[in-house]
């Protein structure tokens, strides 16, 4: 296992290969899913939400300090 790990193009591509299969695994989640994550930054309260639609930010004025929603 030691020397299939060696040379910086190897330890790339296995790096590429698994962050594309995670980005991959949560794009197929997001067709049964809806998640909404809140949370506050200063006196904004920013929501970033993920579905079917896409991904989408809103900001608006604070209210809670931090919520997770899941549909």
């Amino acid at each position: 296992m030691r020397e299939f790990f060696r040379g910086w193009r190897r330890k790339t591509g296995c790096i590429t290969l698994v962050m594309a299969c995670v980005v991959t695994g949560l794009w197929v989640r997001t067709l049964f899913f809806s998640d909404q994550f809140c949370f506050a930054i200063g006196d904004r309260l920013h929501y970033v939400n993920s579905g079917q639609s896409g991904l989408s930010w809103l900001s608006v004025d604070r209210s809670p300090v931090l919520e997770w929603h899941m549909w």
